[in-house]
């Protein structure tokens, strides 16, 4: 039978739109499923304040992508359901590897009670580390080594502020890269999570210490990170408009050629790195892990990659629709019969 799901959707595909697209044609022709929207945004702040809105009237679609803490509202207010025994039932092994891979966590967090109220959408934890960006052409330049410890790395800073890296004969480039709020502890570029991490300074998460669950944000080693960020403030080090730049903003400094170095995720190479080579083809940057800034290796801080589940409305008929298409959706991005 052709079944009809209401759902709400954010986004669209390259070339195509949200109601002429190859996933809503291969669902409909191999499925027999029509997906229709009901509305439609742009944007995460406006999509969460729809899905926030239609939690408080009641009036759900079929299926839905929610936060887990709109998981929580939903499932504690009755209004999605328990989906285990469909999970059970339709999810291909395929499936249930490739959404595993992160271990049982994206699952876990979508259960109460012992019950599976959303599939997860599931992303890399890995993807959510920062590295340290580099100019390794700079590096070369002054004959140094990627730094390993938090002394060669403010060596470096300094160079890269008071030495001419880029051969102008002015005054005009920045040690490190530091992104503003509310970037500050993203994964952009000028994200300071990396930084604080290699002093063992997590402040934006809970972690275990002598035992007890403390916030990181309160520990002495974020003071020790901060310390040394406002000293190079102060010294000229970081762009003293810091504060008003997001990450796209500060990013214009390593695009331009004038910050060598930052912290952010592996996916910056493909935005002011690449801009930074195509205008300077002797721009080397380089991804290197964190250094560290005391005596043991520095841990990078790896978030849940997955933050975003799909949930049914309680009293869907087909609830198995959910399972069946993110089969065929993995199936056709990584599986052995995909195009």
């Amino acid at each position: 039978t052709d079944d009809t799901i209401e759902t709400y959707a954010l986004g669209n595909l390259p070339g195509q739109t949200l109601e002429d697209n190859f996933w809503l044609d291969t669902y409909r022709d191999e499925l027999g499923i029509n997906v229709v929207y009901d509305w439609v945004v742009k944007g995460d702040d406006e999509y969460n304040q729809k899905i926030n809105i239609t939690i408080a009237t009641g009036e759900l679609p079929d299926i839905m992508s929610v936060t887990a803490t709109q998981m929580v509202q939903l499932a504690e207010a009755d209004l999605i359901a328990d989906i285990s025994d469909v999970y059970e039932a339709y999810a291909a092994d395929f499936t249930k590897e490739t959404l595993t891979q992160e271990g049982e966590d994206p699952f876990l967090a979508a259960s109460i009670d012992g019950k599976m109220y959303g599939l997860p959408v599931t992303g890399g934890s890995v993807d959510s580390v920062d590295l340290m960006w580099i100019r390794q052409d700079w590096l070369d330049k002054f004959g140094l080594e990627i730094p390993q410890t938090m002394d060669e790395l403010l060596t470096i800073i300094d160079k890269f502020t008071n030495e001419d890296p880029d051969g102008d004969g002015e005054n005009n480039t920045y040690g490190i890269g530091v992104a503003g709020s509310p970037n500050v502890f993203g994964g952009g570029y000028g994200g300071l999570k990396g930084f604080f991490n290699a002093y063992g300074a997590y402040p934006t998460i809970w972690i275990e210490k002598d035992g007890q669950l403390v916030y990181g944000a309160t520990q002495p080693e974020c003071k020790e990170a901060l310390a040394t960020l406002a000293d190079l403030y102060q010294k000229g080090m970081i762009d003293p408009e810091f504060g008003v730049m997001d990450s796209g903003k500060a990013g214009e400094a390593g695009a331009a050629g004038k910050c060598g170095l930052t912290f952010g995720q592996q996916w910056l190479s493909l935005v002011q790195f690449q801009t930074n080579y195509n205008l300077d083809n002797d721009a080397v940057w380089s991804a290197c892990p964190i250094p560290t800034a005391g005596d043991e290796k520095a841990s990078a801080q790896a978030d849940l990659g997955t933050t975003r589940w799909l949930v049914v409305r309680k009293d869907f008929e087909h609830p198995e629709a959910l399972i069946k298409m993110a089969n065929l959706f993995i199936e056709k991005c990584w599986g052995e019969t995909g195009d």
